[in-house]
């Protein structure tokens, strides 16, 4: 005579009987746990580090050469009335920029500029509507710099709009009374427009 023996394991005995299987699982779940915020640390490092890197303030303190580069430029003969410039607009960063008068110079005085001449015409259009439109008189503005034999004269401030695909912002500066205080400078004067922000 034969008999069947069943045995009935509780779930602390089977457990207890063979706990590595379960451990195995913990220590791999726990394992993918730690990759998944190791990855997300980096991710939001990454992120982190290209704001800062795109920010206004380290771009003005520690990349001066990108944040200072023109976003216009041209020779502007400026002792010839009805003389017209114009080209498109495409800032980099959203901080005002100015219109400069770039000359050559020999030392970093500005004397020479403080009582300038002429009447100037610009304006400033988005897409087709004008956005900004002024006559100014030709004065030297706050701002003024020297650099390598260079002389950057500020004539006007501007706030250049935010454009994007497909947007287009143009700037037109038209010459109504010659500025004849620069005559000396005739043949080598340009017009750059560039951010007007200086660190502090």
């Amino acid at each position: 005579m034969h008999y069947a023996i069943n045995i009935l394991y509780l779930p602390e005995e089977i457990n207890n009987a063979n706990p590595y299987p379960v451990r195995r699982i913990n220590i791999r779940l726990t394992i993918l746990k730690m990759k998944k915020i190791i990855w997300l640390f980096f991710f939001a490092l990454l992120i982190g580090c290209w704001l800062i890197w795109r920010s206004t303030y380290f771009a003005a303190n520690f990349r001066t050469e990108t944040f200072y580069t023109p976003i216009f430029t041209s020779d502007f003969n400026v002792l010839k009335k009805g003389t017209t410039i114009r080209g498109v607009l495409k800032k980099q960063f959203d901080v005002p920029h100015a219109f400069f008068l770039v000359i050559p110079c020999e030392n970093p005085a500005i004397t020479p500029f403080i009582h300038l001449d002429g009447q100037i015409r610009y304006s400033i259009t988005s897409n087709g509507e004008s956005t900004d439109s002024k006559v100014v008189p030709v004065q030297l503005q706050p701002g003024f710099g020297y650099s390598k034999g260079i002389c950057k004269i500020p004539i006007f401030y501007m706030k250049v709009p935010n454009t994007f695909f497909g947007d287009t912002t143009t700037l037109e500066v038209t010459i109504l009374s010659p500025i004849t205080t620069l005559k000396k400078y005739d043949g080598t004067i340009r017009a750059i427009v560039a951010p007007a922000v200086w660190p502090k």
